[in-house]
């Protein structure tokens, strides 16, 4: 069973399923203040992120959703919303589909198409540099998912501590799943009523100009000021867009 952990547990009437990005874990979402809100959270530490062990050897976003649905189901849980963000939005909507597409499903800087040739490269070169320098990849790539004028901030080293307990095959794993990841456009559509995307407008991860397209037919919250983790980046406004959700 993955590492959790829940939040006002005494909330019986809903519940939210939070799963965090790549290189984090669910201490990511300590920031939000979850005791605030209406609803019971139950925080996951995916696999080989955070408290969790790598226990799978098929690297697939199909594969962790079943971990994470697992464990959910182990709680006791049965119905619940989901709330992801970037990697952790690509098992969001796995999880949905196996769960029956019940519940609502939150992508927070994520985005639910494949990865295209030059992403798929990107993967790859991830994977050879991850082999041999994977504390310089870490201290890289962390800062890099911040705006500009936010990767001085004290958060960021913390984040980089953390990312670094994270061992080599792990990293490699998630980076094969997300590279080898299947479109969910058609899901998304089809499931639109149930699906509300929260969008760094600055984010260049998942570039807000691509998530446009989809306008008339999603419900997509632009955050400000904000690139791919909002949830640092702007605090405030996310604990606002959250509570519309």
């Amino acid at each position: 069973m993955l590492h959790h952990k829940i939040i006002n547990s005494h909330i019986k009437q809903r519940t939210v399923v939070f799963l965090h990005g790549f290189l984090e874990s669910s201490t990511m979402w300590e920031i939000l203040d979850l005791s605030q809100f209406d609803f019971c959270s139950v925080l996951i530490d995916l696999p080989g992120h955070g408290k969790s062990n790598l226990e799978i050897e098929i690297p697939s976003i199909f594969e962790i959703a079943k971990t994470v649905k697992s464990t959910i189901h182990n709680i006791g849980i049965i119905d619940y919303d989901i709330i992801g963000h970037s990697l952790g939005g690509y098992v969001a909507i796995e999880l949905h589909k196996l769960n029956n597409s019940k519940g609502k499903i939150c992508l927070m800087h994520s985005n639910f198409w494949e990865d295209d040739e030059n992403k798929k490269q990107d993967r790859n070169r991830v994977i050879e540099i991850v082999k041999t320098q994977k504390d310089f990849f870490i201290k890289e790539a962390i800062p890099n998912l911040f705006l500009e004028k936010f990767r001085r901030t004290p958060f960021i080293e913390n984040l980089i501590q953390e990312a670094l307990r994270i061992n080599q095959e792990a990293i490699i794993f998630h980076t094969i799943a997300m590279r080898d990841r299947e479109s969910n456009c058609d899901y998304i559509i089809q499931n639109s009523a149930k699906v509300f995307i929260i969008q760094g407008r600055e984010d260049k991860i998942v570039l807000a100009g691509k998530m446009a397209k989809y306008n008339k037919s999603l419900k997509i919250q632009l955050i400000e000021s904000a690139g791919h983790m909002g949830h640092f980046e702007q605090t405030q406004q996310i604990q606002k867009t959250l509570k519309i959700f």
